[in-house]
């Protein structure tokens, strides 16, 4: 007889698996080059992290925060208002479209300061409208409050995920606009930022010479098919099977390229498929881990196909950039409309007092 999927052992076993940290050496290098940059090159104000979906930069993030945290638990003990790293994300506000006054909201929620009562006189109020009870605040407000939230808390690292939403959803200007924004917001408040994104940011970033002059990118790869990359990809693999727990698990070296293929080499589609076959035989009761359980639990073909999609694309080095690039279609489509004369039809549109008209003969 089968366990009750919501037993709480089974689910603190799944929930164990899902949030534990498996380092291996890309994430190492990958972390070192990070630190590096941040440390020891004082002109770099941006900090570029990109890589595929799935191949592990959340996780990374989560080291970053836990490794700043930890150099700088003393301090942050003597001193209460000192925040050394704030996380945050740049989400999506519905179909390409990004705001800006949540993204500063978001940042001064995770300083601990969200309320108005709690912000200091020395801020300017002229900026904010006032609709009945409640306040209206502008983002140029939202954003000189947290300029003066990051000096005052001497935040020194701002790590952002999701950073590609904030370039492809903003709604006005270019990218190298919006980059500017987070270039200038930098500068200003004395902290280092490290924007994480897809591969797409990699072409953003050289929108104009001086944001690629203080920006260092990264690129977070997956591991290769060659016989020194899959022999770590491998004991990666052993790594996690070991840490389930259960009485059993393939034999990794027998299925090394099953595994492979079946995440495409990278750690965080692998780390996500494997928890969904642990979740799936402690829901059947079983006391190891099969195959089945991994088929069952596997990407479909299709997923697969457009991930590696993404994954050749980014180690060929081609452009991905082309629809927010400014010389895009796109981009040349919403210029044209906005330098249109009031009363001035769309191009391709017929004249007025010519279009056909319903229910009359011509």
């Amino acid at each position: 007889m089968s366990q009750s999927s919501n037993h709480p052992v089974q689910s603190s076993k799944v929930h164990a698996f899902r949030t534990a940290i498996f380092k291996h050496p890309r994430q190492e290098d990958v972390k070192s080059q990070v630190r590096f940059s941040l440390d020891e090159c004082p002109s770099t104000s941006l900090v570029n992290l990109v890589g595929p979906s799935g191949v592990g930069k959340s996780t990374l993030k989560d080291r970053l925060v836990q490794d700043v945290l930890s150099e700088h638990h003393e301090q942050m003990q003597l001193d209460r208002d000192f925040v050394p790293v704030l996380s945050t994300t740049a989400s999506a506000d519905g179909h390409r479209q990004f705001s800006w006054k949540e993204f500063y909201l978001d940042a001064l929620r995770g300083l601990g300061d969200p309320f108005w009562d709690a912000r200091p006189r020395e801020i300017d109020k002229s900026d904010f409208r006032f609709k009945g009870a409640g306040e209206c605040v502008t983002g140029s407000n939202l954003r000189r409050r947290l300029e003066f939230e990051l000096r005052r808390r001497r935040v020194l690292y701002w790590i952002v995920d999701e950073a590609n939403h904030a370039f492809a959803g903003a709604k006005s200007g270019g990218p190298g606009d919006q980059y500017d924004v987070l270039k200038s917001l930098a500068q200003r408040s004395e902290v280092k930022l490290v924007l994480i994104g897809t591969l797409i940011l990699k072409d953003l970033v050289h929108s104009s010479a001086q944001l690629a002059r203080r920006s260092t990118t990264i690129q977070y790869g997956r591991y290769q098919c060659t016989s020194d990359d899959l022999k770590v990809f491998g004991s990666v693999v052993q790594s996690m099977l070991v840490h389930m727990r259960l009485g059993g698990h393939p034999d990794v070296a027998t299925h090394l390229e099953y595994f492979y293929k079946s995440s495409l080499g990278c750690v965080g589609l692998l780390k996500d498929w494997l928890t969904s076959a642990l979740a799936l035989a402690i829901q059947q009761g079983a006391t190891a881990l099969t195959m089945k359980h991994l088929d069952a639990a596997a990407y479909p073909a299709d997923v697969l196909k457009t991930i590696e999609d993404e994954l050749t694309f980014g180690e060929s080095g081609s452009q991905l950039g082309t629809a927010y690039r400014s010389d895009s279609p796109v981009k040349k489509r919403k210029a044209s409309s906005a330098n249109r004369k009031p009363g001035e039809r769309l191009p391709g549109r017929d004249p007025v007092g010519k279009g056909r008209q319903l229910g009359v003969a011509e």
